[in-house]
């Protein structure tokens, strides 16, 4: 072969391996953006779901002599540990499984889940309103606070006896879009400053799940400390 035969042979190889790199980049190219905006629903998804609850539903599409039933996971293979009425409202929804099939429910007797096709949401605030009523809880101390709609609140606390404080001030934290919240209440004997997520929640003792949590800190005669806990909109 001439040397100008074996140039030509060495160039139309070099050629195939830059085709070869530039359909083999494009196709990372489109690979990683593809990725990226996946990435971005399921987040976007995720941030969505997280502000959605907790909220109250009410039950529908039940026939009148039937229940909607509680079970202990995300399945009709599940065991029924509870029922909900076939009119059964202002049932508190904390968050669902992650098929968005099941959603995760709080009665007074217990948590379990039902079926999310059978709940409606009802009407409630936007997701940066602190919502209320509002009952906090928490342990070491065993704790609570209950919040009015008027804003009226009482703390309790074991070996305590029940102070009464008014909500002066409820509100978002600045681009945080609803995911965290803050109150204060103010009494002629302390205040509670306290800061609320939208996120899962267990107190590590009851069978409930919250989809609250709550830090405050407590300002009383006796000093000053920090509890934490869970929430409920109950």
């Amino acid at each position: 072969m001439s040397p100008w035969g074996h140039m030509e042979k060495i160039m139309k190889t070099i050629m195939v391996a830059l085709t070869f790199c530039v359909r083999f980049a494009r196709t990372v190219t489109r690979l990683i953006a593809i990725l990226t905006f996946t990435a971005l629903v399921l987040s976007a998804r995720a941030q969505a779901q997280g502000l959605e609850f907790p909220a109250f539903y009410r039950v529908t599409g039940v026939a009148a002599n039937d229940v909607l039933n509680l079970r202990e996971g995300p399945g009709a293979s599940f065991q029924i540990v509870d029922a909900l009425a076939p009119n059964a409202d202002n049932v508190e929804v904390v968050g669902t499984s992650p098929d968005g099939r099941w959603a995760r429910v709080n009665t007074p007797e217990w948590s379990g889940y039902a079926a999310m096709r059978h709940l409606q949401r009802q009407p409630g605030p936007p997701p940066h309103v602190l919502p209320l009523p509002l009952t906090c809880h928490g342990t070491e101390p065993f704790w609570d606070i209950s919040v009015a709609p008027n804003g009226s609140a009482q703390y309790n606390e074991t070996d305590r006896g029940p102070v009464s404080f008014s909500m002066t001030w409820s509100g978002p934290a600045f681009a945080r879009g609803g995911h965290e919240m803050g109150m204060r209440l103010v009494s002629a004997s302390g205040t509670v400053h306290a800061v609320l997520l939208r996120e899962y929640c267990h107190d590590g003792m009851a069978v409930f799940d919250y989809g609250l949590s709550i830090r405050a800190i407590i300002s009383r005669d006796e000093g000053t400390y920090m509890v934490e806990g869970c929430c409920s909109l109950r």
